[in-house]
């Protein structure tokens, strides 16, 4: 057997230094710029968590047999967690992208050109704009990887030239690899292959019939296989199209049918191009116009002196790289960034990284995720800092940490609230909420640790267990689980624990039917616990949200409140508003209230007589001012953070 030309070797022989640096330059922005670890941060949260979650076991594995695209998307799930390291992440971002730079390379080879230039960097970059918008396309990218890989097989398949019949072995391996790619990648990748086959056989090959096959078996397999082997209706053979993959939001699809359609464009753009320059060099007018400007055409004597001194691939590699960088620059999500980066600081309790990144917010803006993260970083920042600062960050009347109005509630959000309501000792509550996100997030390894946690604390071990057994089928799971089903194994009540201790000595002993407002939730569990200072810093938090600033002069003889000395920001600002809602008049500075925040109520109630019912001229007066950050303004506006 004769060896394979060598097209595709040469192919890769030519990726050189300039491929080298753009590669580098890729894996670095993607690893410490978009920062993978918030994509796989996201999931569940800006993401659906389903589609991109995993189980070790022969059952799971077997699931995605039955359908097809089945492999794709469980190489999919399992190279999402790998994700979790933002350097390994970005490792397989850069690993997809070279490959696909790769395939642009043999596809400019098989028309006649050396490499693809410019063009081989078109799919890494429409990767690109979707990573850094926060989508997660790892399933179309490994679909189109997928139909390029079976077309290089389709390539040896025809260099094959000691074979009698190559029509024939041709046909054989065309069919033979459409099937195998549509059942391991889907209906896309099987309309990629065939397409590419279909266009190197008619324009490159010039075989027709063979083209005609290509996409005769591109509109047949699908109907064929899916009938045999997994039983689909024909309305459901073509199902799984890259359009609507999970992670891709709506924005993202044209970038996706970009990166789809750029290989066979490539391929048919750039044959048809060579031929044509062909044709046009071997005229007789062709031959003799290039012999009279070989030494007179100045343009073409720079290009043959930049090509010698390796400066013509430099300059590409510059343009590359400058669009590459506006690209980058225009598709970075920075806002959806800082978001998921205070929700995952949170999540692992790095309290100050939270406030540090709070401040960068757009004034105005707000997400429920993060007023609620900013309010349990301030609580954690010290004793009555909670009441200190909240107005100094975006806070929306009805958004609180215990409930949301319904139609912001989500499955995270009733994660939030279950964690909350286990530090406040409301272990049923917990449970509720917990429950209610197990419906979207039941395969969150977090929170069935979390359900786990609940059940120890209510006395349930066996249902502990059952949903931490759960959690040994989680990748990078298992040894905690694996070591807390043993340490529930020796002790039924985890009593060595000193986590589970500490949300013992919090636990209610008075058990609450029916629904409960917040302001009951927060009494209740300060009246078990006086010495709760979440839930009285919360209670005193919730009376600043709604306004009621008589309960907060109430709760404030409540021994954890004698221990502001001085009293917080807002709690002043509350007394002053208090005095003028019950006796009319503006108290005097005393030890209690600060001369500062006198002169600011002063202020704030000229700006408002001056304005009378202009609210939108008192608001922008208040905020030059610098009032927009005080429980004045929130209480006359329902703003704050401005």
């Amino acid at each position: 057997m004769k060896p394979i030309p060598g097209t595709i070797e040469k192919s890769i022989r030519t990726i050189g230094w300039d491929t080298a640096f753009f590669l580098l330059a890729f894996f670095l922005y993607v690893w410490l710029v978009i920062d993978p670890h918030l994509i796989h941060h996201s999931l569940g949260i800006t993401m659906p968590l389903e589609p991109f979650s995993v189980s070790i076991g022969w059952s799971f594995f077997a699931e995605h047999l039955s359908r097809p695209g089945g492999l794709v998307e469980y190489a999919a799930r399992w190279l999402t967690q790998f994700f979790w390291w933002s350097w390994a992440g970005a490792l397989i971002i850069s690993c997809a992208a070279y490959l696909m730079c790769l395939a642009m390379d043999v596809l400019a080879f098989e028309s006649g050109f050396k490499r693809g230039h410019v063009a081989r960097y078109v799919p890494a970059m429409m990767m690109l704009v979707a990573w850094a918008g926060y989508n997660h396309p790892i399933r179309p990218v490994l679909s189109v990887l997928t139909a390029l890989g079976g077309f290089v097989l389709y390539l040896v398949a025809s260099r094959l030239s000691v074979v009698k019949r190559p029509v024939l072995l041709l046909a054989t391996s065309l069919l033979a690899i459409s099937t195998v790619v549509y059942i391991t990648a889907g209906p896309s990748a099987g309309l990629l292959f065939n397409a590419l086959v279909a266009i190197y056989e008619t324009f490159v090959k010039r075989r027709w019939p063979l083209g005609v096959a290509a996409v005769c078996v591109g509109a047949l397999v699908p109907w064929a296989v899916g009938m045999a082997l997994f039983q689909n209706a024909i309305r459901n053979a073509y199902d799984g199209f890259f359009i609507h993959t999970p992670g891709v939001e709506s924005w993202c699809i044209r970038y996706m049918l970009i990166m789809h359609l750029i290989f066979p464009a490539t391929l048919a753009t750039t044959t048809l191009f060579h031929r044509f320059r062909k044709a046009k060099a071997g005229s007789p007018e062709s031959r003799t116009l290039d012999s009279e400007t070989t030494t007179h055409d100045a343009a073409a004597n720079v290009r043959v002196w930049l090509n010698k001194q390796h400066l013509w691939g430099a300059s590409q590699i510059a343009i590359v790289f400058s669009v590459a960088g506006v690209i980058a620059w225009s598709a970075s999500n920075v806002e959806t960034r800082r978001i998921l980066r205070i929700n995952d600081f949170a999540q692992r309790g790095m309290w100050p990284q939270v406030l540090s990144i709070a401040q960068d917010l757009p004034k105005g803006q707000y997400n429920v995720y993060c007023i609620r993260n900013i309010q349990l970083a301030l609580y954690h920042a010290g004793a009555g800092q909670l009441s200190e600062d909240m107005f100094r960050y975006t806070q929306v009347p009805g958004i609180s940490l215990l409930q949301l109005p319904k139609a912001q509630q989500t499955a995270y959000t009733s994660f939030q609230e279950s964690q909350v309501y286990l530090q406040l000792g409301q272990v049923n509550l917990a449970q509720r909420c917990a429950c209610e996100a197990l419906e979207t997030l039941s395969d969150s390894p977090e929170l069935l640790e979390h359900l786990a946690v609940i059940n120890i604390l209510k006395d349930r071990p066996e249902t502990a267990m059952m949903f931490l057994r759960e959690r040994l089928k989680k990748p990078f799971h298992r040894r905690t689980a694996r070591a807390m089903l043993s340490e529930l194994e020796e002790d039924p009540q985890l009593a060595s624990d000193p986590r589970v201790r500490q949300l013992r000595k919090l636990m209610i002993r008075t058990d609450h039917a029916g629904d409960q407002t917040n302001e009951e939730v927060l009494k209740a569990s300060l009246q078990d616990d006086p010495n709760n200072r979440f839930a009285f810093e919360l209670l005193i938090a919730n009376y600043l949200h709604t306004g009621r600033t008589d309960k907060i002069i109430e709760t404030l003889a409540h021994p954890l409140g004698l221990k502001f000395q001085p009293l917080p920001r807002h709690i002043q600002e509350a007394i002053v508003v208090y005095s003028l809602q019950t006796y009319g008049r503006m108290p005097e500075p005393n030890a209690q209230i600060g001369a500062h925040v006198i002169d600011q109520a002063i202020q704030f109630d000229r700006i408002g007589r001056r304005y009378g019912t202009d609210n939108q001229g008192a608001q922008a007066e208040a905020i030059a001012a610098g009032l927009g950050t005080t429980f004045y303004f929130y209480f006359k506006f329902g703003a704050s953070g401005l």
